[in-house]
């Protein structure tokens, strides 16, 4: 059994490849219903421990997993760009 196993292929904006110590949850379907309400819990526990410092992000993640039906993709259209991670699913999904 090897459940753990490298899915995805995460780059920098600018395709530079990290580390591959990723780990990629996928909380939410297209539609924004809840796909896996384990990487909900984890997003909100990882939210919480975010220090001060950090309450923008730690806002941000909260808001989105508490109305899932507003996508990221929609929400950084009424953001102002910024250096996110973007990610390559190697699985075949067919």
């Amino acid at each position: 059994m090897n459940q753990l196993y490298t899915k995805y292929h995460v780059r920098t904006p600018d395709e530079q490849p990290l580390d591959s110590g990723c780990f990629v949850l996928r909380p939410f379907n297209h539609d924004g219903t809840i796909r896996d309400p384990a990487a909900v819990a984890a997003l909100k526990t990882y939210a919480n421990f975010l220090p001060a410092a950090q309450r923008e992000l730690r806002a941000e993640i909260t808001d989105w997993v508490d109305t899932p039906g507003l996508s990221l993709a929609t929400r950084a259209l009424n953001s102002p760009p910024d250096d996110s991670l973007s990610f390559h699913d190697d699985r075949n999904l067919n």
